[in-house]
């Protein structure tokens, strides 16, 4: 859907472009959102979003306008999952794991159980 995954390394199709471009451009829209990193999976997107302590959305606001964004200019409804996981992070241990997670997440895509192409 949104691309593939060869050698660790994700390569986007054209719906994968338009959810990293919609995803990059959220602090566009929100001005209290900062994109601080993202993986754009073949069926999945990571992203850690900073808000303003002063901030005037909830963070299930910017993702639902987030996704009707990708759907809208996909011109592709049903294209997401109702949900979303959400974590808030604590502290500097907490955000570095998770930079980690997201930049290493083509690496184990491999092993995904979502992936068709899955190795055991």
């Amino acid at each position: 859907m949104f691309g593939l995954v060869e050698n660790d390394l994700v390569f986007l199709s054209p719906l994968g472009v338009i959810a990293r471009d919609r995803l990059v451009q959220i602090p566009e829209h929100h001005s209290t959102v900062t994109v601080d990193s993202y993986v754009v999976m073949p069926n999945h997107v990571h992203a850690l979003l900073r808000l303003d302590e002063q901030r005037e959305l909830e963070l299930g606001d910017v993702v639902a306008t987030y996704k009707a964004a990708v759907s809208r200019a996909a011109r592709h409804k049903g294209l997401w999952q109702r949900g979303y996981h959400d974590h808030i992070v604590r502290d500097e241990h907490d955000l570095q794991r998770i930079h980690d997670y997201i930049a290493t997440n083509p690496i184990r895509w491999a092993l995904d159980p979502e992936n068709p192409n899955r190795t055991s």
